[in-house]
């Protein structure tokens, strides 16, 4: 008799554990997944933003980063950012460097 409690003793410590470890690898799963939405977004709303910069060319000959700044509603340094990757894919290109303000141009 004591053998057998023994016995539903351990599975049932072995069942629970088993139970609770699928429910917390399924709980943060989910919760790494939600990051990768994020930053799905993140990368969306930066490419959009770089498109627009692109745009507001057609309009300006020469853009700086307090221009699409206001514009895009973002900081400096993100214009400034974006400028930097449209620059290194050659899209544009970065002039009056030793003034307080670069200018870029397409």
């Amino acid at each position: 008799m004591g053998r057998k409690i023994l016995i539903i003793f351990i599975l049932g410590i072995v069942t629970g554990s088993a139970f609770t470890w699928f429910l917390i690898s399924r709980k943060i799963g989910n919760y790494f997944r939600g990051f990768s939405g994020i930053n799905r977004r993140k990368k969306e709303i930066k490419e959009e933003h770089k498109k627009k910069i692109m745009e507001m060319f057609e309009e300006q000959k020469n853009l700086t980063a307090q221009d699409v700044s206001g514009a895009l509603s973002i900081s400096r340094a993100t214009a400034i950012r974006y400028f930097d990757d449209l620059e290194k894919s050659g899209k544009v290109k970065q002039v009056n460097k030793t003034s307080t303000e670069t200018y870029y141009t397409k």
